[in-house]
């Protein structure tokens, strides 16, 4: 009584600091913590409570040092544990959490709710071993079916990491102990007989796994509609077993005819048994049937006629369904590629195309539908189809507009033009007649939209494909001349078309394309966050600006943006963990499993790997006016190889570059190309960028004698000096340079529905790539001659000469170029962008020299004066890094100039030779808002980088030796 007495004054002296924490009032818990501890010095409970105040006002070396002592006590009660667990998942020390808990453990074993406290911290660990050990802990002294699957669950998870012992091992282990509680009767709930099912799949045991889906435990397997039927023809699948899945494809194709997933399983288990000559007669595998179950179709000819049988029982509904029409056009194509004679008796294909065309045309899936089969005809057929839908679309010649009778017809019309795009017809055109049709669409668009149905706001509009197309004849034209009169007008079309359609994400993603291509980021930023982009989305649809916005100069806008993008990351990769814990804690197993592959999904995600080694870049370019404040930089970011160690191997490409539409066929077929083309570059170029971080912060690190963490970057037997580190990254970022010079010679040309390149090439043709190594190199020579006592003559004409020799050449190029050529003036920005972030880090490295020479040059005129009037002249490396730093202070300065110069040449040179057509600016001054958002940005840009510039001239005036 004595004891639940003092507990309950315990709990009510804590309750008033829980009750500030929980309103977000720290410094009153703060206050209240140090109340209640005056009155119990030693009340752990209250010290962790006050640690977690100091935490939350910004006082993380105060709470630390608190935690810690409380933390060597090695407490046990449950509220102090638990507060603990709240300080170390705030502050990231999930090790010291589950540490905790082992203590608290050890002192009180038996207790159940500590053992369990102690594997949900393993599992935020991802100590798979452990978890497994306190599991089996749990178990013996609690036992309790959940537990003994926690154990088994753990051991699933240490084979889905280790691929070698996962089948000769684990596997094997964790079904032993499945099958051994199986005997013992004490499997009863779902997501046991799921988790076994997990293990056979894993072990390629898919006999068993049927014979567990045909039993007993099958029956369990409840929640997931139609999981038995999805199960059982994915094993069928695996174990080659097609006339039992052809016969169930073609089961549920009766009871549903437009099912496509049954239809193409249906084809697929055809195919085999065709090409494999299987019949029931010579079948050596026994499959049974049940009384009134169809036979399998092992024939060409039975497969045509269970089809057409499908279309005849289709066409007596009331609603035709597309499924059995289009399995009809899917068959004749796989029998035309088999080369199998046969498809001439399903019929004719134009006339199976046109028929779809008269049953399907209102709908806006016809298009898709059609585009997968049109190949099949040859290029008079496809003329010869066109012609026949055209007429009865009243689609005419493509000079020609029909007068719409309504959205029905609106919507043949449009499926005839995308066709005709698809097929090739508009890339005959000259581009006078590519401009005629672009007027042709547009005006089509404006008479569509007079009789469009009344529809949401938020509603798709069907007729803003006119403009989108017409916007891709226009690209077209670009793409051939590199005239920028054009982009102009497709951004014009498409902001009449945004004002109209304001959801429509096309064509936003247009104008975003379109923008960039101008180099107006700030317009592309605005679009961007007008698809109001979600969740999920920040990974696959990132890239559509990403490229761009330090590209332009948005150095700002960058830093919010992946601020944003490494919050979503960083939030979800947590969030996952206890995810997966309360996966545990309800017994879904199968949820773990998916929860910890989409957790290595995102760590393994290129744009979370972009974000987060731009940001750090950024940092270094945007933030660092003095030495000092690099120093402090660099040391944030910690070891130089946990800046950013991905796996390469496993990067995932999460892009979705299937996001804007295309209505040309050579895309598609290029499509897989492209995204492996710019995967490859992106992963290149994020190489360059980590390894030049790494660069710059081990420079750094060696100038100030830091011991720079290897964590196995160079191995961990052997010491290595700063200088040794330095040299390795330095040696691993010239020769991936190298590399990159000879793979990427020439780039794959993307269109405008596809990727944008990276600045890779750019900053390799720009010998860049060659400034920094050069500086990397000369650094690391005065680092030796330093500790040597020698000192090369020619160094500092070395580094003049491979640094600033060549940045006076980029920016004589750059002010060449915006004097002669108007339309380059998005080139010439870019240039510009490039030479001031070369100019950021050079004055990062020039600040590592110069903290290495003024000691040096200190030493030797102490030695001077001790040896008397005797003359000693100092090496010359000391007055030419002080003229190398006075170069680099003039360069920064021209660049500033030439960033301010681009702005009135863009405005008076760029917007006077626009030519605009009365109709698009009758009712609003659209024009004005164009020019107001380039030149905006344009002026942003020139900002931005006069900023950046503004502070490494500071930076460097303040290298004096």
């Amino acid at each position: 009584m004595a004891t639940r007495s003092h507990v309950d004054v315990n709990e009510r002296r804590l309750r008033p600091i829980y009750d500030c924490l929980d309103n977000g009032s720290n410094k009153e818990a703060l206050r209240e913590a140090d109340k209640v501890l005056k009155k119990q010095k030693d009340f752990q409970c209250a010290k962790v409570l006050k640690c977690l105040a100091l935490m939350r006002l910004g006082r993380s070396d105060d709470s630390q040092e608190f935690l810690k002592a409380v933390h060597d006590q090695q407490p046990c009660d449950e509220a102090t544990l638990q507060a603990m667990a709240i300080c170390y998942r705030e502050c990231d020390r999930l090790d010291l959490l589950a540490d905790a808990y082992c203590n608290a453990s050890k002192k009180r074993p038996d207790s159940e709710e500590i053992m369990t406290a102690l594997f949900m911290a393993y599992v935020r660990l991802g100590d798979y071993k452990r978890q497994q050990l306190t599991a089996m802990s749990l178990f013996k002294s609690k036992p309790k079916t959940p537990y003994y699957f926690w154990a088994i669950m753990s051991i699933v998870m240490q084979a889905h990491c280790d691929p070698k012992l996962s089948k000769t091992m684990y596997l094997p282990l964790a079904e032993r102990m499945v099958v051994k509680h199986i005997k013992d009767g004490k499997v009863d709930s779902e997501a046991e007989v799921a988790l076994y099912l997990i293990i056979l799949e894993e072990l390629g045991k898919y006999d068993e796994a049927l014979c567990v889906l045909g039993g007993e435990l099958g029956g369990k397997l409840v929640t997931e509609l139609d999981m038995h039927i999805a199960k059982k023809l994915e094993y069928l699948t695996k174990m080659a077993r097609w006339p039992e899945l052809n016969v169930i494809y073609r089961k549920q194709l009766k009871k549903d005819n437009d099912s496509w997933f049954c239809y193409e399983g249906y084809f697929k288990s055809l195919f085999h048994l065709v090409d494999t000559g299987w019949t029931p007669a010579n079948s050596e595998l026994e499959y049974s049937l049940d009384e009134g179950e169809c036979q399998a179709d092992y024939t060409i000819e039975a497969a045509i006629e269970f089809i057409n049988q499908a279309i005849a029982d289709n066409q007596s509904s009331e609603r035709p369904k597309r499924g059995p029409y289009l399995a009809r056009l899917e068959l004749y194509k796989q029998l035309k590629q088999k080369e199998n004679t046969l498809y001439q008796s399903i019929g004719e294909v134009g006339i199976m195309l046109e028929s779809y065309f008269d049953m399907f045309c209102r709908k806006q899936c016809c298009f898709r539908d059609l585009s997968q089969y049109v190949c099949l005809l040859d290029g008079t057929g496809k003329k010869q189809f066109l012609q026949c839908i055209g007429e009865k679309a009243k689609y005419g010649e493509w000079s020609t507009l029909p007068e719409f009778e309504n959205m029905h017809h609106v919507q043949q019309h449009m499926t005839v033009l995308q066709l005709t795009r698809y097929c090739g017809l508009h890339t005959d055109l000259s581009h006078a007649d590519k401009h005629l049709l672009v007027q042709h669409l547009y005006d089509a668009f404006e008479q569509a939209y007079k009789i469009r149905i009344a529809h949401v706001a938020t509603d798709m509009q069907l007729i803003d494909n006119y403009a989108i197309i017409a916007v891709h004849l226009l690209m077209d034209i670009y793409c051939d001349t590199g005239d920028m009169t054009v982009v102009w007008r497709g951004i014009e079309i498409l902001e009449n078309v945004f004002r109209k359609a304001p959801t429509d994400f096309q064509v936003k993603l247009l104008l975003i394309k379109l923008y960039s291509e101008l180099g107006a980021f700030g317009a592309c930023a605005d679009m961007y966050d007008r698809l109001e982009v979600k969740h999920l989305q920040q990974d696959t649809l990132g890239f559509m600006v990403c490229n761009d916005m330090t590209r332009y100069g948005h150095f700002g806008a960058s830093c919010t943006f992946y601020d944003t993008t490494l919050r979503f990351f960083n939030h979800n990769i947590k969030e996952m963990l206890e995810y997966i814990i309360s996966a545990y804690k309800y017994g879904s197993f199968t949820k773990v499993y998916e929860f910890v592959k989409f957790k290595e999904h995102l760590e393994n995600s290129l744009n979370y790997g972009l974000a987060m080694v731009s940001r750090l870049l950024l940092d270094l370019t945007m933030d660092c006016d003095s030495h000092e404040k690099a120093e402090e930089d660099i040391s944030a970011m910690h070891s130089i190889r946990g800046l950013y160690d991905a796996d390469w191997e496993k990067m995932n490409d999460n892009r979705d570059l299937d996001i804007m539409v295309s209505y040309s066929d050579e895309y598609q077929k290029s499509s897989h190309k492209i995204a492996e083309a710019s995967f490859k570059e992106e992963k290149a170029w994020l190489k360059v960028q980590s390894l030049s971080v790494r660069c710059l912060a081990s420079a750094v690190m060696m100038s100030s004698d830091v011991p720079i963490p290897l964590n196995g970057c160079l191995g961990e037997d052997k010491d290595f000096t700063n200088e040794d580190v330095f040299e390795s990254v330095t040696d691993n970022l010239e020769s991936h340079l190298q590399i990159c010079q000879t793979e990427f010679r020439q780039l794959m040309q993307f269109p405008i529905n596809g990727p944008r390149h990276t600045k890779l090439k750019a900053f390799l043709d720009k010998k860049h790539g060659q400034v920094l190594i050069n500086a990397l190199r000369a650094t690391l020579h005065i680092k030796k001659c330093q500790n040597n006592g020698i000192e090369s003559e020619k160094l500092g004409e070395k580094f003049s000469h491979g640094t600033v020799d060549i940045l006076k050449e980029r920016v004589a190029k750059a002010r060449e170029g915006l004097a002669e050529n108007k339309d380059c003036y998005p080139e010439v920005l870019a240039d510009i962008v490039l030479v001031t972030e070369t100019i950021s880090y050079l004055a990062i490295i020039c600040g590592v020299c110069h903290k290495m020479l003024k000691p040096w040059k200190s030493n030797l005129q102490r030695k001077k004066k001790k040896k008397g009037h005797q003359e000693t002249k100092l090496p010359s490396v000391f007055s030419s890094f002080s003229e190398i730093f006075k170069s680099l202070v003039q360069i920064a300065k021209e660049v500033s100039q030439l960033a301010q110069d681009i702005i009135p040449k863009f405005l008076h040179e760029e917007f006077q030779d626009i030519h605009i057509e009365d109709h698009l600016t009758e009712k609003e001054n659209i024009i004005h808002e164009i020019h107001t958002k380039a030149t905006d940005s344009y002026k942003q840009s020139a900002n931005d980088i006069c900023e950046i510039l503004k502070r490494k001239i500071k930076y460097l005036q303040s290298l004096r030796l």
